[in-house]
């Protein structure tokens, strides 16, 4: 497994989740009463079915963002990116999961991976003690802005790749850490035996391809959530 084929697999989980999030659940089980849904168990099994695809999707990203520091000639380029995708994903996401534009009680997954990012930064300070505060201020902004996966286990995932970095006999630390918040056989698990099969090589898609998707495809599915109800 590449990066590119890994990044298609956590696109297409995602977008399987975000079918279930934005689309079944608020347009279909959200507008019939249980007697109702209990005949039609389908859309229910369906829900059930995607979210549990959808699962895979955060461990993948969260795994590259640690890749992508490492790998990156500019860092500060990196970081930049990061928070212009998180910017221009806001409305999409606020549109798709809360049907307004402007939601503030909770913000995109991309804040959560561009936190992560900025505590492994500060890690790397070589002051310790001004990086180890640097990223406690960094997990508290994460913890106030109600951030997609939150600090735990979100946050917390990238900055536990970034220290088993290498050695990828302890990825099911990663899983270990997920595993109080998601629960046993959740689709978390599907996420790291595929990242154990990642290979280091980059692969053809270009991670612009993600970036693009991202926004792209919650403002499609808020757009259609709106119209359906």
């Amino acid at each position: 497994m590449n990066k590119s084929k890994l990044q298609i697999i956590a696109m297409l989980t995602m977008l399987c989740d975000h079918l279930a999030k934005v689309l079944i659940y608020p347009v279909i089980i959200e507008q019939h009463s249980i007697a109702w849904l209990q005949i039609h168990r389908l859309y229910l099994r369906s829900y059930d079915a995607l979210t549990f695809v959808g699962k895979i999707t955060f461990p993948i990203f969260a795994f590259f963002i640690v890749e992508g520091f490492f790998h990156t000639k500019n860092l500060s380029n990196y970081v930049k990116r990061l928070l212009d995708l998180a910017i221009i994903s806001e409305i999409p996401f606020d549109l798709a999961t809360s049907g307004k534009l402007i939601n503030l009680k909770s913000q995109n997954v991309i804040w959560t991976l561009l936190l992560g990012l900025l505590i492994i930064v500060s890690l790397q300070n070589k002051k310790r003690w001004f990086g180890l505060i640097l990223s406690l201020g960094l997990l508290v902004v994460a913890y106030f802005l109600k951030i997609d996966w939150g600090v735990y286990p979100g946050v917390l995932l990238i900055i536990v790749f970034y220290l088993i970095r290498g050695h990828k006999k302890l990825l099911p630390l990663g899983y270990l850490l997920m595993l109080p918040e998601v629960g046993f056989l959740s689709g978390v698990e599907l996420a790291f035996v595929l990242l154990a099969l990642y290979n280091g090589n980059k692969g053809r898609i270009g991670g612009y391809v993600c970036y693009i998707f991202y926004p792209l495809h919650l403002l499609l599915l808020g757009i259609l959530q709106f119209i359906l109800i």
